[in-house]
């Protein structure tokens, strides 16, 4: 990956996608149900290979005067090619100290993992966390992770022991940090930054909708996961907990951000994206947002 960040604006609001590296997950876990002939057809006429698919992981800071926010923390030292958000933050002119506010938009691996520091202390130790309240429920319910150590919360053996690890070893660390919201739709976390309740994937999964002046930014986190999911809507990830919720979140979300031409950012899709969706048969088209200069 040639770029580690990218700014831009959004009304009034300076914003920064920043990564935390490249990660990589079986093709098969990525598109849980799709017909296997079909999916490495699919994958090849991309040009993608059929065995791992890769994915960025796109955290964002957002400065809106009053805070300094940051969504999502990546995977962390998962792999040589992860753990690099707090170094391209610094890159970047930010200081973890002066991030006042992080966002958790549900505690999969790829999204807690940088919480902590490498000496297992907040990494971000001035901010409220804010996550919502059952989000951190499921996931630091025994019961559940029982069943994720067993192997057995979504039938995925190691995969599900390593979002069990992560979540015992990425959480309880920022407890006393934590500020649990209900997250209702369109709830206020900081002025200008809203929740936006996006089910399924976990089951109290959220986007955001960053406002400010008369432009917004839809953050959609994980709703799709790759530009797939997009032109073939019915693939989820294995990783869905709750799959039905997540493919009508999906459509919902994404038919109303075709219709209003909305400015989204996926956390997963190539770096760094932001971009726009049409429809497009029984999906839609994903179009990258060109960089700023370019033509």
């Amino acid at each position: 990956m040639s770029q580690q960040a990218l700014r831009f604006a959004v009304g009034a609001f300076d914003c920064l996608a920043v990564t935390d590296g490249l990660s990589a997950f079986p093709a098969a876990a990525v598109f849980g149900n799709a017909p296997e002939e079909e999916r490495d057809q699919v994958l090849s006429e991309r040009g993608m290979p059929t065995d791992m698919v890769q994915s960025s992981l796109t955290s964002l800071v957002v400065t809106t005067g009053a805070h300094r926010v940051l969504i999502d923390t990546g995977i962390g030292p998962f792999a040589p090619t992860t753990g690099h958000l707090l170094e391209n933050l610094r890159a970047a002119g930010i200081e973890p100290e002066s991030i006042d506010v992080v966002i958790l938009t549900h505690a999969h691996p790829d999204h807690i993992g940088t919480t902590i520091d490498a000496e297992g202390k907040p990494a971000f130790p001035n901010a409220r966390i804010i996550m919502r309240q059952g989000e951190w429920d499921f996931w630091t319910d025994e019961a559940n992770l029982a069943k994720a150590m067993a192997g057995k919360l979504h039938n995925l053996g190691e995969l599900d022991q390593f979002m069990g690890n992560w979540a015992k070893t990425y959480l309880p660390p920022i407890r006393l940090q934590l500020d649990l919201i209900e997250g209702l739709d369109e709830e206020q976390i900081v002025p200008g930054i809203y929740v936006l309740p996006a089910p399924g994937h976990t089951t109290h999964h959220m986007g955001l909708t960053i406002a400010s002046g008369s432009e917004q930014l839809l953050n959609l986190v994980d709703v799709a996961i790759n530009p797939v999911h997009l032109a073939e809507p019915s693939w989820h990830p294995a990783f869905d907990f709750q799959p039905d919720i997540a493919v009508q979140t999906r459509r919902r979300i994404y038919d109303q951000a075709a219709a209003d031409h909305a400015r989204i950012l996926v956390y997963h899709f190539p770096f760094p994206g932001i971009g726009y969706v049409e429809r497009s048969g029984a999906g839609w088209h994903w179009e990258a947002e060109a960089p700023a200069g370019d033509d």
